[in-house]
């Protein structure tokens, strides 16, 4: 959905999301909003991004990282906000989109206030905005909510491209296909489970290794329910072609192939490559 930056008082929202405050602060070049990348964005933030805070410096800075094999993918990212920098660090094969300008800073302070899902990462915008507020003397106020996480944005596909694994296991005839997420905080987690799984204390669990949670499923309806929600709002990043293998691998399942030495082989292939 886009809307126009000029011509239009129509409040901008798309479910809970609302940009009707963001929209004013668009680079001169951008003369429309589109409100499903946004959410994706920021779906996307909600899952591997960071609020940089010095506070010796009072200084502030948005960064993304992601491997340098998906550089093209913070470059789309870039172009479609119209703002932003991208460094890469061969040595490490890491390439980062950052923000650290005072009016960049403030286009993305305007998009993330009041769009923020996560408690956790509310709090840190918080944080964040106080510090931005103190050095340049603005008195930008913090909005303590934001929407709920459904399936009827893009939010999900974001978070998904972020922190989200599709696995494939096949054992004989019989064929695992999982869908998993993982962060930090129990309560987003939590949140994008009740969207599949509504039995409590079921499909999530804690692990002490880096003191998160996973919440993961495989079962037909809800493999059902991830493609049909996947192919409406595509993911972005490399893990996309994970996605595409996961679901032939449904649609072969479907089909009865797991029953069959031929089908077996040709998931079993479909397996190595997911894996890679």
């Amino acid at each position: 959905m886009k809307i126009k930056k000029q011509g239009s008082s129509e409040t901008i929202c798309e479910t809970t999301f609302c940009f009707k405050d963001y929209i004013h602060h668009l680079p001169q070049h951008k003369k429309d909003v589109n409100a499903e990348f946004l959410i994706y964005f920021i779906g996307f933030f909600e899952g591997d991004g960071s609020l940089l805070i010095n506070h010796k410096r009072q200084s502030v800075e948005f960064t993304l990282h992601r491997h340098s094999k998906d550089i093209a993918f913070l470059h789309k990212l870039r172009t479609t906000l119209g703002y932003g920098k991208i460094f890469s660090a061969h040595t490490r094969d890491l390439s980062t989109f950052f923000i650290s300008n005072r009016q960049n800073l403030l286009r993305i302070i305007h998009l993330l206030n009041g769009n923020i899902c996560s408690n956790h990462r509310r709090q840190q915008f918080k944080l964040f905005l106080n510090v931005y507020n103190k050095k340049w003397n603005t008195k930008i106020p913090f909005k303590d909510y934001g929407p709920s996480v459904g399936l009827r944005n893009s939010w999900l596909s974001g978070f998904t491209d972020a922190e989200g694994c599709f696995r494939l296991s096949i054992r004989k005839q019989n064929v695992q296909m999982i869908y998993s997420i993982t962060q930090k905080e129990e309560y987003i987690i939590e949140e994008i489970k009740n969207l599949f799984v509504k039995k409590p204390g079921t499909n999530m669990r804690f692990d002490p290794s880096w003191e998160g949670y996973e919440f993961y499923v495989g079962n037909r309806k809800t493999r059902v329910e991830l493609i049909r929600y996947f192919q409406r709002y595509p993911l972005k990043t490399r893990k996309r072609i994970a996605f595409l293998i996961w679901r032939n691998a449904h649609n072969l399942v479907e089909k009865g192939s797991h029953k069959t030495e031929p089908g077996i082989k040709t998931l079993k292939n479909l397996q190595d490559k997911i894996n890679k």
